[in-house]
């Protein structure tokens, strides 16, 4: 127990945190010019926020917690409230010559924005324009018709004769067919084709005839039977 209780001290005695990052839109005063610098456990730091921007929590300072630093400050815009999140985007907020302005960036591939870019923080504590979406980008044309083919399922969305970027088709062929490459090499085939960049990942697959379904006659061997009266002869 002794020894437990003195690993536990000299472990929170020899923590140190790394020197922390700036939150956006704000500033930590008093730190060390070196960047490989570390502080002690309980060393505390001074935050400042940009002009048009208040701390949250208001009044704190950064504490050497260990290994990290608490609390997470945020410096948020003076008279609006934060913006909610930006699902496949990023909001980024600076101080304007009307006051704080937030800008918005699609940053997952394959989307794009839709609405306004820029919002502004109004003296009456709302926004100038409602929040943007990012929206997945109309890409793939329709997918070419094959006899005996079967679209089975679809997931995506499709706009002005285009589908989305994420769309995925699967694919399935009529009873007595089976899914094949549509080269005539025998290259590999995609039972189902996503819709990317460059358009979709894949050609569509064709039906071919089941050599396994073929008819009965080649199936299994068939017999004729003669039955004779008098001198005619009737085959089955």
């Amino acid at each position: 127990m002794t020894t437990l209780l003195i690993s536990v001290l000299s472990h929170s005695a020899n923590s140190q945190c790394t020197q922390p990052e700036d939150p956006p839109n704000g500033e930590i005063l008093s730190r060390n010019s070196d960047p490989t610098h570390t502080y002690r456990r309980g060393y505390r730091m001074r935050v400042t926020c940009d002009p048009s921007f208040r701390m949250r929590p208001e009044s704190a300072r950064l504490t050497c917690d260990g290994d990290s630093w608490e609390p997470t400050i945020e410096c948020v815009p003076e008279d609006c409230d934060l913006l909610p999140p930006f699902p496949r985007g990023d909001i980024i907020y600076r101080t304007g010559e009307s006051g704080v302005v937030a800008r918005y960036a699609c940053t997952e591939r394959g989307y794009r924005l839709h609405g306004e870019t820029r919002l502004t923080c109004q003296s009456d504590g709302t926004w100038s324009a409602d929040s943007p979406v990012c929206r997945a980008m109309l890409i793939c044309k329709e997918v070419e018709k094959r006899d005996h083919l079967i679209l089975q399922r679809i997931n995506g969305r499709r706009r002005k004769g285009l589908w989305t970027y994420g769309s995925r088709h699967t694919f399935s062929c009529e009873e007595g067919y089976i899914l094949g490459s549509s080269s005539t090499s025998k290259d590999s085939y995609y039972p189902s084709i996503e819709c990317t960049i460059s358009g979709w990942n894949a050609s569509v697959p064709i039906c071919r005839g089941n050599v396994n379904q073929t008819s009965i006659l080649t199936k299994k061997p068939y017999s004729i039977t003669y039955v004779y009266y008098d001198r005619f002869s009737v085959g089955w």
